[in-house]
């Protein structure tokens, strides 16, 4: 059963009237992490990225891979292995089950202006006996927000369309943040 209310920004949204969500908490490990990828019917898929383009990104917890399918498709590949990422395993897990829980999550799996987790392929960093996570994604085809706003095309939209570009992203954020208060108390 699915029950509608309204998000404020972006309109309305439709949420599921009960949603059963696997325990999160701060212990993950790579069975938990399964369990949610499981529970959210993440598909493991056998591609990887492409060593020769090198890393295209790096955050606070991860890297960023690439690989090219064609002209039009691109994967990015975020690495979140805690091998020379200053972090230890248990938060490394934390930040995958987050990030699945959230991403995952029927309010936002497919929703418009939200990347889409395509699945999870594997990871043995160097020097290690472990295997990783790697959670696959699609890549923007204009590159991150920054990027395009100063391209060519990013600066010639009016003021309306980047006015209406920052609704999206507004919308984006409130429906994660709304997701992650389902996800943290268990209800709506």
């Amino acid at each position: 059963m699915w029950l509608s209310s309204s998000s404020g920004i972006g309109g309305t949204v439709q949420e599921p009237a009960t949603i059963a969500i696997p325990s999160m908490n701060m212990h993950n490990d790579l069975i938990s992490f399964l369990a949610v990828a499981q529970y959210y019917e993440l598909d493991f898929v056998f591609i990887t990225w492409e060593p020769a383009l090198g890393k295209i990104g790096a955050g606070g917890t991860s890297e960023i891979r690439l690989s090219i399918l064609d002209t039009q498709t691109s994967l990015a590949f975020k690495c979140t292995a805690p091998t020379g990422l200053g972090q230890d395993e248990q938060r490394a897990f934390n930040t995958l089950v987050s990030e699945i829980s959230v991403l995952g999550h029927p309010l936002i799996r497919h929703r418009q202006n939200i990347i889409n987790l395509e699945g999870i392929c594997w990871e043995l960093p160097l020097g290690s006996r472990k295997v990783w996570p790697v959670l696959i994604l699609e890549k923007a085809q204009l590159g991150d927000l920054q990027s395009f706003l100063c391209s060519e095309q990013g600066r010639r939209k009016s003021f309306g369309e980047r006015l209406s570009l920052c609704t999206d992203v507004a919308s984006a954020i409130i429906a994660m943040h709304r997701c992650r208060k389902i996800l943290h108390s268990g209800r709506v």
